[in-house]
């Protein structure tokens, strides 16, 4: 019932009372509700008195504080005509009728204007404070409509103008009491059947005890009799505030008012004659005024102490909430005087104390780990000393031997001289997020250790592509330092032939999650560019979003070059096989050629195919760190194609060749012999190849002279062979090669360096 109070009250309440039609005036429903309360009034009035219960006045005064719709000139106007208009009808003289309801109206119109200056919801009837407001603005409009009746009472009742006044005010304020809390404290009409629904029989019976108990008590009042009688019924009233809300007290106390003023009052004035019977009536309705205030402050002291205690529960409840969400598992309370700690939630649990009972220091020095003691004890010194929050994270062994962490925060509490008095905090467990911590950094390091040790460079990204982490590699490859290491910087260090490329890649994986696998040239530290393999995989939330890149980038510059001269050496090997054939081919038709039968041409193939033979073994010798001489080298490559007679002369200064140089000239020689055998002076029977040796200062020059019968081959010169002996004399030996033809035969002039038959610039 008292949150359906709550609910209809208040002056910016979201529900208050409204008119039940809105096509009805507020002014005509104020005005039947003013004339009926007058009638009633008027039924209670005994001859040259005034009325015993006037509800008029209370009932318009409670309107216009529920009924914002009524606070309006009209409705003043329907009030006084209503005023007007029942002590008419009664007899009352036109006069009197006009002084009796100025007094009234003057009254309500005081009442509402103190209204207006109260607290906002002043007379709710949910606070205690209600009570004495619901007093002043009472006494305000019964001291306002006795001194208008005081003024008119020459005209009315003849009393004086002290008693008449002092009637006048007494009578209003027990009126005021007695109705007004009702008024102000009325439910909403539709709450009121959803509240009644849920009472059950057993609940009726328990409810009806209190208001049978007053009853009776009523009924023991009239049966004794007496001016005290009055009073027995106060223990009754006392019990109602006690079990029923605001309203029904108000409505208990409004009949108990009635009742009192009409049968009480009417038993025993009789008795009382003169003067003797106004003190009387004055001393009368002051008790009943009294009594009535008692059970209404009562009721609303109780209301508001169980709405204070919901609110506190509900208070508790979200404490508890949010203790449990936070992973705040006890609030604890340090007295500074006795060094007693308590605590509340899980503490008794934890610690192994009662509930309710404190824990001193020497049982929780036990509790805390050996390791942890000392800090804890040191911030909690501190703390103390200087008044500031204490905060300190330990271990705990719980009574189970379990080893749990907990964090610990508090504030000093001070008394009212300022001095610290006790320290009150939270105790959080932090177990399972240490855990997590310590389980995170050991992965860290785990992976640190593993990205460091591998020979790749190791980085990550955000979900955007912003590069964040690169391992010490990037630094031995760059040259650049970690702390100078940009989100961009790795893009501007990409060969420009390949960004674009590089570019395109990585948006395209960044928006579709596919795996990054790319090949590109990055710059070195010394400014040469080395190919990398580039290699990345995304990181996936659980529902699939990417949050990061991880990938590793793979020197493979050697393993590229290697590529390379792979395919050089394949093509070589190619042109080797063919120029073997070739030579092959030439002995056989060279040999054909000269020997007269079958079994000197067998004889004479055999031979020079072990010459052959024996040239591509010397070649091979420097593998075994041999040397031998240009002219024994000449002599065993020529070997082959040497018949006899002056077929092959060489002349001039033999000089020595270093084993590390004897395969790029072997391959020189080879090569030239290769051409004269396929097109030059070898080609037939009638040519001649004269060798010419010299040592000039520091350089060595041969002259390789084809004497041929006809012009020579238009092929001389061309081809992979030449290339290769052009790419072996000037590139690898440092020297020069010029070709020169004639109709008697091609000449070729080598220039080399001696260093270089010493040792090769290079290796093939």
């Amino acid at each position: 019932m008292n949150s359906v109070e709550g609910a209809a009250w208040g002056r910016n309440a979201k529900h208050v009372l409204r008119l039940p039609s809105a096509s009805i005036s507020p002014a005509l429903i104020i005005g039947v509700i003013s004339f009926t309360a007058c009638a009633l009034g008027i039924v209670t009035r005994p001859s040259a008195h005034l009325a015993m219960i006037w509800p008029a006045n209370a009932v318009v005064l409670g309107l216009l504080v529920r009924l914002p719709d009524t606070r309006r000139t009209s409705v003043w106007l329907a009030a006084a005509a209503a005023y007007m208009a029942a002590d008419l009808i009664a007899g009352t003289d036109l006069l009197k009728a006009l002084l009796l309801n100025a007094a009234n109206l003057c009254g309500i119109g005081a009442a509402y204007l103190v209204y207006q200056y109260l607290p906002e919801n002043a007379l709710r009837m949910r606070e205690p404070v209600s009570a004495l407001y619901l007093v002043l603005v009472s006494a305000v409009a019964a001291a306002v409509t006795g001194l208008a009746g005081a003024l008119a009472d020459p005209f009315l009742l003849r009393l004086g103008a002290v008693n008449a006044g002092t009637f006048w005010f007494v009578t209003e304020l027990v009126n005021y009491i007695a109705l007004l809390p009702v008024i102000l404290s009325a439910p909403l009409p539709q709450s009121l059947i959803p509240d009644l629904r849920s009472w059950s029989l057993a609940l009726c019976t328990r409810k009806a005890v209190p208001v049978l108990a007053l009853a009776a008590s009523g009924a023991f009042a009239m049966m004794v009799g007496g001016p005290g009688a009055i009073a027995f019924a106060v223990p009754a009233l006392l019990w109602c505030s006690l079990a029923y809300s605001v309203f029904v007290v108000s409505l208990l106390a409004f009949v108990f008012n009635c009742w009192s003023l009409i049968f009480m009052c009417a038993a025993y004035l009789p008795d009382v004659a003169g003067a003797h019977a106004d003190h009387a009536m004055v001393s009368m309705r002051l008790a009943v005024f009294m009594i009535a205030m008692a059970p209404i402050t009562l009721s609303i002291v109780m209301r508001s102490r169980e709405e204070l205690a919901s609110k506190l529960s509900l208070a508790r409840q979200r404490a508890d909430l949010a203790l449990d969400a936070g992973g705040i598992v006890a609030t604890w309370e340090l007295d500074l005087t006795d060094s007693d700690i308590t605590g509340e939630g899980k503490f008794p649990q934890l610690f192994d104390v009662g509930k309710g009972r404190g824990l001193l220091h020497g049982k929780l020095a036990k509790l805390i780990h050996p390791d942890d003691r000392e800090r804890v004890y040191g911030a909690l010194g501190a703390a103390i000393a200087t008044g500031s929050d204490y905060r300190c994270q330990y271990r705990v062994t719980t009574p189970a031997g379990e080893i749990r962490r907990f964090a610990a925060f508090g504030k000093p509490m001070r008394d009212k001289n300022g001095a610290a008095s006790c320290l009150a905090g939270i105790l959080v467990d932090i177990t399972e997020q240490t855990e997590a911590v310590e389980a995170l950094e050991q992965s860290n390091r785990r992976f640190n250790i593993v990205s460091e040790s591998i020979p790749e460079i190791v980085w990550s990204t955000d979900a955007q592509g912003q590069h964040d982490y690169f391992n010490c590699r990037w630094t031995e490859f760059t040259g650049i330092a970690t702390e100078d290491i940009l989100p961009e910087t790795w893009k501007e260090l990409v060969h420009p032939d390949d960004k674009p490329r590089v570019d395109e890649t990585w948006k395209t994986c960044l928006a579709t999650g596919e795996t990054y696998s790319i090949d590109y040239r990055f710059r070195y530290r010394d400014g040469s560019y080395r190919w990398l393999k580039v290699l990345a995989k995304p990181l996936r939330n659980p529902e699939g979003a990417i949050t990061r890149w991880y990938g590793t980038s793979t020197d493979i510059d050697d393993a590229k070059h290697l590529e390379a001269e792979r395919e050089i050496v394949a093509r070589e090997l190619d042109h080797r096989i063919g120029n073997l054939f070739a030579l092959v081919n030439a002995l056989v038709r060279l040999t054909a050629y000269e020997a007269s039968d079958v079994a000197a041409v067998t004889e004479a193939l055999q031979g020079r195919l072990k010459a052959l033979h024996d040239a591509h073994r010397l070649i091979r010798r420097n593998q075994d760190r041999a040397s031998t001489t240009t002219t024994e080298l000449l002599r065993r490559l020529l070997a082959p194609y040497d018949t006899g007679g002056d077929r092959i002369t060489i002349t001039g200064d033999d000089l020595p060749v270093d084993s590390t140089a004897l395969t790029p000239i072997a391959l020189i020689f080879h090569e030239l012999a290769t051409n004269a055998v396929k097109y030059g002076a070898l080609s037939d029977g009638e040519g001649r190849l004269r060798i010419e040796l010299s040592h000039v200062d520091d350089r060595c020059r041969i002259r390789w002279l084809e004497v041929v019968a006809s012009q020579p081959s238009s092929h001389q010169g061309a081809g992979l062979g030449s290339q290769l002996f052009d790419a072996i004399v000037e590139g690898q030996l440092q020297g020069k090669a010029t070709r020169s033809a004639s109709p008697e035969g091609l000449t070729i002039e080598i220039d080399l360096p001696v260093s270089s038959l010493n040792s090769a610039a290079g290796t093939h």
